[in-house]
């Protein structure tokens, strides 16, 4: 008797609830971001023919991202040891690790806690871990 009238009462809140309230909401979608070399760094001849690719994966609240890259010259051209990942969205920045390189190609996968990601980039940095971008930026894409 009870189950039946909650199932009457929840039945009946449905009913007055405007259209939609009570659906789940609509799930991300994965999206996309092509990595360029900006204008900067196209004067140098071991980066002009450097892209790659972000594909951004909703996880629940958190993003998978998975960063791929090709004809990424050797960090030690610009002075640097690592080439770092970061997303971005207006003033908030998250580092995402660091590129695993071999040979020209480079590859990383993680995940962010930030909602939205406007901007991933890729830096050329002394540091493994750094708090904020401090080297060369070598790529970088808003996500689309």
């Amino acid at each position: 008797m009870t189950r039946l009238r909650s199932a009457i009462a929840l039945s009946f809140i449905g009913l007055l609830l405007p259209a939609g309230v009570l659906a789940s909401p609509a799930p991300a979608k994965m999206q996309h971001a092509a990595l360029r070399v900006p204008a900067a760094l196209m004067h140098n001849m071991h980066y002009a023919h450097a892209m790659g690719s972000a594909a951004l994966t909703p996880k629940g609240m958190d993003w998978t991202i998975s960063v791929t890259t090709e004809n990424l010259p050797a960090a030690t051209t610009l002075k640097a040891k690592y080439y770092d990942v970061w997303v971005m969205n207006g003033n908030s920045r998250a580092q995402l690790g660091t590129l695993k390189v071999h040979g020209t190609m480079g590859a990383l996968k993680a995940t962010t806690m930030m909602h939205k990601v406007q901007d991933v980039i890729v830096t050329a940095e002394k540091a493994m871990t750094v708090g904020k971008p401090a080297g060369q930026v070598v790529l970088s894409g808003m996500v689309s």
